[in-house]
């Protein structure tokens, strides 16, 4: 959405986000204070009890990294389903290495995405950034389509009585983009409907931790998208 050049998609996209976002939504919602507890009361608080009581030092900086990531993609893509650096340190590390490869190179897959791609497939990636910035997107956007796939999972699941969705699991962010795409995809006939629900991004989604997520897919038939 960060990305968007015209004004009267931009204002669309950001109409269909804006109540999952509002403050009263935010505090009334029970799913966000379910994950908030059990982000907290049993992972972060013991966590840090015990290396009080070990007397060991911590690095704070890579914890609060953690923790603010799992936080936010709790609420975007339920807690089942997002990720759980707290707990995965080292991969966590990594993750956020990367990311801070990826920020000075931000500008040219998140507002060129053609010319990055075609750059790419030409081998000039060179020209746009060094080496290494292209693996650090990849990975970023692995973790970012594995949780949106859990959540469009964990829905069609849901749909089809196979299994309950959790309070603390609910895709808050992510349901409410899609079912908006999908209404607006039967309404008007969106062509782009279905590449965007692919596209979503940590960054679409505010947390613009993913810039180069900049290539559409699809999901395997368009009667997936509306059952």
């Amino acid at each position: 959405m960060f990305g968007m050049p015209h004004h009267g998609s931009h204002s669309k996209r950001k109409r269909m986000l804006s109540l999952v976002y509002a403050k009263r939504t935010l505090q009334s919602s029970p799913s966000l204070l379910a994950s908030t507890r059990i982000l907290l009361e049993d992972r972060f608080i013991p966590y840090l009890q015990g290396l009080a009581s070990a007397g060991e030092p911590v690095e704070m900086y890579d914890i609060f990294h953690a923790i603010a990531i799992d936080f936010i993609s709790a609420y975007v893509f339920g807690l089942r389903h997002c990720s759980d650096y707290f707990r995965q340190p080292d991969m966590g590390r990594e993750l956020f290495q990367g990311y801070q490869i990826l920020k000075e190179y931000q500008f040219w897959p998140q507002e060129i995405p053609t010319f990055t791609e075609w750059a790419t497939k030409w081998n000039l990636f060179g020209f746009v950034g060094p080496s290494g910035v292209q693996e650090a997107g990849a990975v970023i956007e692995e973790l970012v389509l594995r949780m949106q796939d859990n959540a469009e999972m964990a829905i069609q699941a849901a749909k089809r009585e196979e299994a309950l969705i959790e309070t603390e699991d609910q895709p808050n962010v992510y349901a409410q983009l899609r079912d908006s795409l999908l209404k607006d995809q039967a309404s008007k006939k969106d062509k782009n409907c279905q590449a965007w629900m692919r596209h979503m991004t940590l960054a679409h989604l505010a947390i613009r931790q993913c810039p180069y997520c900049y290539q559409n897919g699809a999901y395997t038939s368009d009667e997936e998208l509306k059952n």
